[in-house]
């Protein structure tokens, strides 16, 4: 389901019966529903009751380089997702492969070759970090490391926290039955 910010807040402020069905909210109704939606976020947030979206992006990544930093202020720059579902590869003709996501840290760190195997990525390992950081960066790490013969972008299809509202233009999307 797709809906402006604004208009998920008029949703809200009619339901509760602040506005009548018929009618507009006011600009400062509408500002003081968006902070309140914005603190019951946060409040969920900090009790790890954090509603969760999904997102698919990809990213650019470069040759003979494995690990990536991902996060606001990563190399892939992103909100910090809680975890990876699954991703794949997308060479330079448009064609797809897939990426294994469910590579553990242990199995990646028991692989002999890490530092000359190249090629075509075929397994992504995710390490969120530390639960607490001042600065929410993940690693990706992807295996064999990616070579320079054609471009390649990743796409990562990953679980994210429902962030902050911030325009009221700008358009949220919820799955069926949240």
């Amino acid at each position: 389901v797709n809906i402006t910010v604004q208009g998920m807040l008029i949703d809200i402020l009619k339901v509760c019966k602040v506005v009548e069905m018929d009618e507009i909210p006011t600009a400062t109704e509408l500002a003081d529903t968006l902070r309140t939606v914005n603190m019951m976020l946060n409040t969920l947030s900090d009790r790890n009751l954090m509603i969760q979206g999904t997102d698919r992006t990809g990213f650019s990544i470069t040759a003979n380089v494995p690990s990536y930093t991902i996060g606001p202020t990563g190399v892939f720059v992103t909100t910090k997702p809680h975890k990876i579902t699954s991703a794949f590869v997308r060479d330079a003709n448009g064609n797809d492969s897939p990426i294994d996501v469910t590579t553990t840290k242990d199995e990646y760190d028991s692989y002999d070759d890490k530092s000359y195997a190249v090629g075509r990525p075929e397994e992504l390992i995710y390490d969120p970090g530390p639960a607490q950081q001042a600065t929410p960066v993940g690693t990706v790490t992807l295996y064999p490391m990616p070579d320079g013969s054609t471009t390649r972008t990743p796409y990562l299809d990953m679980v994210m926290p429902l962030v902050e509202f911030v325009n009221l233009t700008d358009t949220v999307t919820f799955d069926k039955g949240a």
